[in-house]
């Protein structure tokens, strides 16, 4: 299973490819206010240094906060839009063990599934 996971809850967005609990390849990038231009040229650039295609992901984990009310959204957004498109796994998880905790919640998955940011506080949104 090749799985995509997404953290997205700051300024610094780490994405990882993980086959069967080994992470096989990663980038972090200072994506700042540009994530929503670059996340997917960033997930096209992390499949290509792996030598697979996006159709080749079998699951996603999206790091669903606290964090950045923008940051969780847009990375959360693209991990649910992937998995509808492609008819696979999503679920998200938090805390400091992410990504093994979401590995650990996709082996019994619902492929419905929609995720959720939980930002930990109200969002703060300015007129």
């Amino acid at each position: 299973m090749i799985v995509l996971a997404i953290r997205s809850d700051s300024s610094t967005t780490h994405l990882l490819l993980s086959r069967e609990q080994a992470v096989i390849s990663e980038i972090k990038w200072e994506s700042g206010r540009q994530l929503a231009k670059d996340i997917l040229s960033e997930i096209q650039k992390l499949c290509e240094g792996a030598s697979i295609k996006i159709q080749d992901i079998n699951g996603v984990i999206c790091f669903q906060g606290p964090g950045s009310f923008t940051g969780l959204r847009i990375g959360i957004t693209v991990g649910n839009a992937l998995a509808y498109a492609n008819n696979i796994p999503i679920v998200g998880s938090s805390g400091d063990d992410w990504h093994a905790d979401g590995l650990a919640k996709l082996v019994d998955s619902d492929k419905r599934a929609i995720i959720l940011p939980e930002y930990g506080s109200e969002p703060n949104i300015t007129l």
